[in-house]
């Protein structure tokens, strides 16, 4: 999900830069990839792709306290491979945007 929302993001860069691309097209991405995580996730484990959804659940007896670590530690974990893999992504794509990198 990261992956999609930070490619989206980095069309908005492109954007402030001149290039193509507006605004709608990086909210469009962000809520089409939460949407596909969703769908994909969502019969599995009720889809937890937030940290604050997995509290709420766990707070209205949905899950047991005792999963909510490990949940938490691979959405943290899964947001770090998505942001990284954007961000890799888009440096190969642009390597000037971050001279000093």
């Amino acid at each position: 999900m990261l992956a999609v929302g930070g490619g989206c993001q980095g069309q908005i860069l492109k954007t402030t830069f001149g290039e193509s691309g507006t605004w709608f097209m990086g909210l469009l991405g962000g809520v089409l990839g939460l949407m596909v995580a969703i769908v994909i996730v969502g019969g599995v484990s009720g889809a937890h792709v937030n940290p604050a959804v997995t509290l709420a659940v766990a707070v209205s007896g949905g899950i047991s306290w005792i999963k909510v670590p490990i949940y938490w530690f691979a959405q943290f974990f899964g947001a770090y491979i998505g942001a990284g893999t954007a961000y890799w992504l888009y440096i190969r794509k642009n390597p000037n945007f971050y001279p000093s990198l």
